[in-house]
């Protein structure tokens, strides 16, 4: 990846730093949070497919 998309993907906005639109302070908030307590971080996924 070159410097000039590298640019183009992060801004920085008066909010904080965005990478790819994610709020890095927020996902760094996040990280540590489930650091602390990991029962944070479960997650389940379903999916249902009907056919027909």
């Amino acid at each position: 990846m070159t410097n000039q998309t590298t640019n183009q993907q992060e801004q920085t906005l008066t909010n904080g730093v965005y990478v790819n639109g994610i709020n890095m302070d927020i996902l760094q908030g996040t990280v540590h949070a489930i650091e602390q307590e990991p029962d944070l971080g479960q997650c389940k996924f379903r999916a249902r497919n009907i056919h027909g």
